[in-house]
């Protein structure tokens, strides 16, 4: 995936990386670690998840792998006092339009959503690819040296939309598209979503296996998802952040009363295990 989708020429960019960030409470196992990083290009850094200081290399690394375009998102983000691992990966995109639009031809009309607003919408005639299902219309805006950006539009809702399990052909058409410029952010949990279609064992303290990794018996807690898409006259721009958290196993520690109010038994074993005495209390005694 990586050196599918990696570009940096001055034209596109398409910026993929990942990293572990490490409890330094806990031992790791260094051939996955070397592993990770030959072979997904992984970084590994190691410190205290107390420290502010370990926190902000984190925002840091995350803004700077996704141009700045997430700070709003990630100037909260830190981990948690009982946290042993943390994974995250980052997407950052930029590219240009093939056909760019005409920043005069940009007007305001109204965007028909939860409620009607009144936007930016850029437009243009171009010959593009067209699809046209029993679902959705989709056109495909091309993006200069390579990519392509689809717009879909649903005959029915958005539900519908991603229910549809048609795949109709491509055909070239001319389009005359309007569309609202915008720049959108969001923050989520994937959690929720992964158990959905079927991840469960890694959230489960009781069946998940990162034993390759580390010995401590350790389980995903969490999953934030944090992206933005900015479209413009001039192109896309977007970046996203996924971050697993991963917390350490609890102990369950079990509550007993142990009151010795009746005859019971003892014995008195050395250091290396032997037994040196055994009795029985039946009575008590005191001198």
């Amino acid at each position: 995936l990586w050196l599918a989708n990696y570009e940096d020429d001055g034209t596109i960019t398409c910026k993929l990386n990942n990293s572990l960030w490490l409890s330094d409470r806990e031992t790791y196992h260094t051939k996955l670690l070397e592993l990770l990083k030959n072979d997904y290009y992984a970084s590994a850094y190691i410190g205290d998840m107390q420290s502010p200081a370990f926190a902000k290399k984190m925002r840091d690394w995350i803004d700077q792998n996704t141009g700045d375009l997430l700070t709003n998102s990630t100037k909260d983000l830190d981990f948690d006092p009982q946290q042993v691992m943390s994974m995250i990966s980052t997407l950052y995109f930029k590219g240009a339009w093939l056909y760019p639009f005409d920043a005069s031809l940009t007007s305001d009309s109204f965007f028909h959503g939860k409620k009607d607003q009144n936007v930016p919408f850029m437009s243009q005639t171009l010959t593009t690819s067209y699809v046209n299902s029993e679902a959705y219309e989709a056109i495909g805006l091309p993006i200069e040296n390579g990519g392509v950006f689809w717009l879909v539009l649903p005959k029915d809702s958005l539900s519908s939309l991603w229910e549809s399990e048609s795949k109709p052909e491509e055909e070239m058409a001319i389009v005359h598209l309007a569309m609202p410029k915008f720049d959108v952010e969001r923050m989520l949990s994937l959690k929720e979503t992964l158990q959905y279609l079927g991840v469960k064992d890694a959230f489960d303290p009781n069946t998940a296996d990162f034993s390759p990794l580390t010995d401590a018996s350790v389980y995903v807690e969490d999953i934030s998802h944090g992206v933005r898409v900015k479209v413009d006259e001039e192109g896309v721009e977007a970046a996203a952040f996924t971050k697993l958290d991963f917390e350490a196993t609890a102990l369950i520690q079990k509550e007993v009363d142990f009151v010795l109010d009746r005859p019971y038994a003892y014995v008195l074993q050395s250091k290396d295990g032997s037994m040196l005495l055994a009795g029985q209390i039946t009575e008590i005694e005191t001198k």
